[in-house]
């Protein structure tokens, strides 16, 4: 089942990603399997990256994060691949992640062209994923005809049966 998590608080987003990604780490057996994570096109996936990289949540257990700038297809057995959704088309992995989706369209109200787009985004992202599949927005409202497809009942793989 997709997870959705939202919330305004970017670090909290954060932390909430790592958590999935060390759930999934547990459960493969204290290994990581390959997990993406896709950003709108103008998000700074070194920042990012970085960001995620440094929680201790991952660094304790010996998980890097990876910017993959211009698509590059980077990254070892115990790697996290960020992506921009641009360049993501073609890949496959065991666990993909799309990060703040609501900012496909910052400052912008969505259009129906728009919807389309983001349809085909969200297309893409879940296709994507062979296993598990996350988001994280900031805003719902913003995207609410994509949120509605989420149950939000629950925040992690591990409380379901």
């Amino acid at each position: 089942m997709p997870l959705f998590f939202e919330s305004e608080n970017e670090f909290v987003k954060i932390e909430w990603l790592a958590e999935r990604i060390v759930e999934i780490y547990q459960a493969y057996g204290q290994m990581i399997p390959s997990i993406a994570i896709f950003l709108p096109p103008n998000e700074d996936l070194s920042r990012f990256s970085k960001t995620l990289g440094q929680l201790d949540l991952l660094c304790d257990i010996g998980i890097n994060v990876v910017p993959c700038e211009n698509g590059q297809i980077l990254g070892d057995k115990n790697s996290v691949r960020v992506f921009s959704i641009d360049y993501v088309k073609g890949l496959e992995f065991e666990a993909a992640f799309f990060h703040n989706i609501d900012n496909l369209f910052e400052g912008k109200k969505i259009s129906k062209t728009d919807e389309d787009l983001l349809l085909k985004n969200i297309y893409v992202g879940l296709s994507r994923a062979a296993f598990y599949l996350g988001v994280t927005c900031s805003d719902s409202n913003r995207i609410g005809f994509i949120a509605e497809a989420f149950s939000r009942d629950k925040l992690t793989w591990s409380l379901m049966n």
